[in-house]
């Protein structure tokens, strides 16, 4: 939490007009850190866009997990046999 209010206080130093609103940004500032490399984004409706993830986007990962959970494993006893 320290490096978020380390931003903010930032974001605000720069400019006092600027606010900072964590429940519905307009503007969302992204920090990865790669070993020994930040990397700092400043992206546009990250919530809105189910955070750039093109499966929650598409509705992928929720069928996914849909199909997953309608499959059921087929006992050993009650496997179809195989003709030679």
């Amino acid at each position: 939490m320290d490096i978020i209010n380390d931003i903010a206080d930032q974001v605000c130093a720069i400019n006092k007009e600027n606010k900072v609103n964590l429940d519905s940004p307009e503007l969302a500032i992204i920090v990865d850190v790669i070993r020994n490399v930040c990397c700092l984004s400043v992206v546009q409706e990250y919530y809105q866009l189910k955070k750039y993830n093109i499966l929650e986007l598409s509705g992928g990962a929720t069928d996914e997990k849909q199909s997953k959970s309608e499959e059921q494993p087929v006992p050993p006893n009650e496997a179809p046999e195989l003709d030679d």
